[in-house]
């Protein structure tokens, strides 16, 4: 039976938070690459490129796919597309990446279009050559480190000597929205404008444009991130998967979270967990409320056997559990209490 909904959540600001729940990934920054040379359309003579994935030589590829244009920003008249090489022969794949490019003037405007703006450019020939060198650019062709909090929603960069913090919200299980955010290496700093980073073949791709450019060439970089970490391996990293990461109820579904296992849920205050085959109370998650032990704080990964450390607050320890809870040869379930070395009942 559930316990009361009155529970004081306010009091949860009486506890200390043992440890949070975070995870390292890597992230590559491209800087966009002048191709004057290749003409994608009349009267556009400065065509920047990102190349981000290169399955085979792009030159292969006998057109691009431009999937969308879109301006860099409310008004402006340069619009950034993802684009595909493709061989229209075999519909074989070759690259993808991105590009930019100032719309000719009599163009109508990006934004004003009902739907987003298709095509298919014939090819001649790669990226390569085009541009001997990437331009200067103060974090242009580095590659860094985020750190990344999925209980605060947050990623840490630490690219080239600068760092930064932005906050992070999940669109759907294949696209992810970056809030505005500010690089610093101590004396000089980097604002970017939010984007939304798209999901391809596991990795996280984005475009993101500086509000304050140190020179012309460091107006647009793309990034990359992998290495994400993906506990049920279906191929959607834990921060986009809507079944794996930072635990909400789905209301009249089961739902896996990688430090607690399988919950289902009853409504956004309750649900049903499956380590101790007893209803919690969940609206401050992490922090728990079980029947019979207080609150308890599951801000760690299980191990790779299903152990799931949790901090009792009540008892001021870890105590450890299985995802499919510990059963004595009576059948009874318990927790492993750390200190005393010795099991303990769920009630």
């Amino acid at each position: 039976m559930k316990i009361s909904s009155s529970i004081a959540v306010c009091s949860l600001a009486m506890f200390s938070v043992p440890f949070e729940m975070s995870a390292q990934s890597r992230v590559f920054v491209d800087p966009f690459l002048s191709a004057p040379a290749f003409q994608i359309a009349g009267g556009v003579n400065d065509l920047r490129v990102a190349e981000s994935y290169r399955i085979a030589p792009p030159e292969e590829s006998t057109h691009i796919l431009i999937e969308g244009l879109v301006p860099i920003e409310v008004g402006s008249n340069v619009v950034v597309s993802n684009y595909t090489g493709i061989n229209l022969n075999t519909g074989e794949v070759k690259d993808v990446g991105s590009l930019y490019f100032t719309m000719p003037p009599n163009a109508p405007a990006p934004d004003a279009a009902s739907s987003p703006i298709v095509g298919i450019v014939a090819r001649n020939g790669s990226w390569d050559g085009l541009t001997s060198a990437p331009p200067a650019t103060p974090i242009g062709g580095s590659i860094g480190n985020i750190h990344i909090d999925m209980q605060a929603s947050t990623l840490v960069f630490n690219i080239a000597g600068y760092t930064g913090t932005a906050h992070y919200s999940r669109i759907d299980n294949f696209t992810l929205q970056i809030d505005d955010f500010r690089l610093s290496n101590g004396g000089a700093n980097l604002d970017f404008y939010g984007a939304q980073f798209s999901l391809y073949r596991g990795d996280l791709y984005g475009i993101v444009q500086t509000k304050n450019p140190l020179n012309e060439n460091a107006r647009l970089f793309e990034l990359r991130i992998n290495h994400l970490e993906d506990y049920d391996g279906d191929q959607i990293p834990d921060l986009l998967d809507e079944a794996t990461g930072p635990f909400s109820p789905v209301i009249g579904g089961d739902k896996f979270d990688r430090t607690i296992g399988w919950m289902w849920g009853d409504s956004a205050q309750w649900a049903y967990a499956y380590f101790t085959y007893r209803w919690v109370y969940t609206v401050a998650y992490p922090w728990m409320w079980i029947d019979g032990q207080g609150w308890v704080w599951a801000g760690r990964d299980f191990s790779d056997n299903g152990t799931i450390w949790l901090w009792h607050d009540a008892r001021q320890e870890y105590i450890m559990t299985r995802t499919d809870g510990w059963r004595n040869n009576a059948g009874t379930s318990h927790f492993w209490s750390t200190k005393q070395e010795a099991y303990f009942p769920f009630h």
